[in-house]
């Protein structure tokens, strides 16, 4: 072990300098860590956004149920590909190209799953109403 700048001795493994707040970390061998960003309940967001959130939320459910029945990596990329687009959604101004580039990725990442077609169909129709309103 070497010394830090302090003269403390600094240990293999994780360390964190700065802030974690709001982070997700994990550790060790085939760790895994998830997190959820989105607005303060305390923000109140447009109907249309609130829907569009709505609808993703319930697809999220949709994919944990078929989890099991579907290739990893496709869920994993479809995971991914939501939490990025409710990322965007949660903003209290969302860039509309950066969501509607975000919810073509999910469309694609979950385009062969059937049984998803008409989840992915309702984030693309809140999405159609969150842009017209």
């Amino acid at each position: 072990m070497a010394p830090d700048r302090q003269g403390r001795h600094q240990g293999s493994g994780v360390h964190i300098t700065g802030g974690a707040h709001n982070s997700v970390i994990a550790a060790g061998y085939r760790a895994q860590a998830q997190g959820s960003y989105g607005a303060s309940p305390s923000a109140a967001l447009p109907p249309a956004q609130e829907e569009l959130l709505q609808a993703m939320a319930e697809l999220r459910v949709e994919l944990a149920e078929l989890r099991s029945e579907m290739d990893e990596r496709a869920v994993r990329c479809a995971e991914l590909a939501l939490d990025e687009a409710e990322s965007e959604a949660a903003k209290a101004q969302p860039e509309r190209d950066v969501l509607h580039f975000r919810i073509q990725s999910l469309a694609t990442a979950l385009g062969h799953v059937k049984a998803l077609a008409s989840g992915v169909s309702a984030v693309r129709d809140a999405f159609d109403s969150f842009v017209s309103s």
